[in-house]
């Protein structure tokens, strides 16, 4: 089982999660205080995080960072460093010394130019440093951990229509007071009061990230964002670091064969854990849903696979249960809605027009029984339940005749 939370403070400041070893100091340290010791360039050139000056420039350095907002921070320093050293981009001349006069602004500006500078580089700090006017000529950063960020920022404060414009759930839905429903029940994110970023990571299409956060000073915490429409979106939310969003897909392999096997008592055990884990999963919402209908319990399975579809619109497996639910309660309606609404998502899908053909046999409506049989078996025709009911049809027309 996962723990929620460790010590693993900087063994530097004793405050921020320490993240790697410094081969410096000897000791586990966090980004901070790491970017602290090698700003004067006397870390071990062993050292991974150590930083390699440019011989053309005194302000760019390379340098490996497990973020933006990491990298960032960095560039701050060294431009603290820049502004008050010869700088070779200005002929050896001090920056602030140039900056004195309105050429010498511009001829700063003019290393600058806005077409060039990526989002992660915080021209404006360097501006405002040396009382040089920006005229908003530099777009700020918009990217994942400032989405993230801002995320945390919301929910802290509750403010839950803005937070749920920002979610992957209003690209499908509209904003209702049930979203901010679920929050009440975390009682580990209903004490989320403070938040550094730790690390995160892009996907190599770079339409997916993670950020991982330091909550509390105590809690790690994950974001998995996803990028579309031109914009970030949270999509998840993990109880953990960014390895567990690794680890989903053996977590719901472990509940599945628990499931299948109908051992209920060790699938209750790790649906909990879980669910305290992967606080926006559909399928541990899911197979909460299977639990309970293996349990005999349909209301509250109904719960649960209606709480998967609103994580995920197209969850077949979760709209498929539902459905049979109803229909097994004879709420005829609402099954075939929901039926219909799954072949949308997926027109070949057997048991779903079989069940539709089901429906339309229960209502005396052989010709749209008969189409829906035809079309399954059309795809499959090896399935064995269609061709009963096809006989179950003919039999029932004889018998109206008679």
């Amino acid at each position: 089982m996962f723990k929620l939370f460790k010590t693993d403070r900087c063994q530097s400041c004793k405050n921020d999660k320490s993240q790697r070893f410094c081969l410096r100091s000897g000791k586990k340290i966090c980004w901070h205080c790491c970017l602290s010791l090698k700003m004067d360039n006397d870390c071990p050139s062993e050292c991974e995080y150590n930083f390699t000056k440019d011989k053309k420039s005194t302000l760019f350095s390379k340098n490996k960072v497990d973020s933006i907002t990491e990298q960032e921070a960095f560039i701050k320093l060294q431009m603290n460093k820049w502004i008050d050293s010869k700088a070779p981009e200005l002929a050896d001349r001090i920056p602030r010394t140039v900056a004195q006069t309105d050429e010498g602004k511009q001829e700063i500006l003019k290393l600058f130019p806005p077409d060039q500078i990526p989002p992660y580089m915080p021209i404006e700090y360097l501006l405002k440093k040396l009382n040089i006017e920006m005229n908003n000529r530099y777009k700020g950063r918009e990217d994942y951990e400032i989405v993230g960020s801002k995320y945390l920022n919301l929910f802290i404060s509750e403010e839950w229509n803005e937070l749920f414009k920002i979610t992957r759930l209003s690209l499908e839905n509209d904003f209702s007071p049930e979203f901010s429903e679920g929050f009440k029940h975390e009682k580990v994110t209903a004490k989320f009061k403070t938040f550094t970023i730790v690390a995160s990571a892009l996907s190599e299409n770079r339409n997916e990230a993670l950020v991982q956060f330091d909550v509390n000073n105590k809690y790690d915490f994950t974001l998995h964002l996803v990028f579309t429409l031109g914009r970030w979106f949270v999509s998840s939310r993990i109880m953990g670091d960014m390895k567990l969003f690794y680890s989903e897909g053996d977590a719901v392999k472990i509940l599945a064969s628990y499931l299948s096997a109908e051992e209920l008592g060790n699938a209750f055990d790790f649906l909990k854990e879980y669910n305290r884990i992967y606080l926006d999963s559909p399928d541990v919402s899911y197979y909460w849903g299977v639990y309970y209908t293996l349990s005999g319990k349909n209301e509250q399975a109904k719960k649960h696979y209606l709480q998967a579809l609103y994580l995920e619109k197209k969850f077949v497996n979760a709209r498929y249960n539902y459905a049979f639910i109803l229909q097994a309660e004879n709420d005829l309606d609402g099954a075939e809605k929901m039926y219909k609404e799954l072949l949308e998502i997926e027109p070949k899908e057997a048991k779903t027009l079989n069940n539709l053909a089901v429906i339309s046999i229960g209502r005396n409506d052989f010709n749209t029984a008969e189409k829906y049989l035809n079309s399954c078996l059309k795809y499959f025709p090896d399935f064995e339940l269609a061709r009963k009911n096809i006989e179950l049809i003919k039999s029932l027309k004889d018998t109206n005749k008679d």
